[in-house]
């Protein structure tokens, strides 16, 4: 079974299964809790340095962004589903997690 590799998901073919994966190698080295989040989201990295983060909600737009903190604020957030992405200093995308604002 070999995967194939392009801007962060693999495909692998495994006889008539087929699995697609959307996080990169390592990813669960990035953990995002409480998920569901009513106030505040923490950030935590066990592995890679994370340098940048950014939420996009449904749409696509981007609703926060900045150096890394280890706990954002959500409570001004509108209720919804948000993409919560995690760069390291190259610029390069270590993980997406989606993130539920109930």
């Amino acid at each position: 079974m070999m995967p194939c590799m392009s801007d962060a998901v693999a495909t692998y073919t495994t006889g008539q299964l087929r699995v697609l994966a959307t996080e990169p190698p390592g990813s669960e080295a990035i953990q995002v809790y409480p998920n569901p989040a009513q106030d505040a989201l923490r950030i935590v990295s066990t592995g890679q340095a994370i340098a940048l983060i950014r939420l996009t909600d449904a749409g696509g737009k981007t609703v926060l962004t900045g150096p890394l903190q280890t706990e954002i604020s959500v409570a001004t957030l509108p209720a919804g589903t948000y993409l919560l992405t995690v760069y390291d200093r190259t610029g390069a995308v270590l993980s997406t997690k989606r993130v539920i604002k109930p």
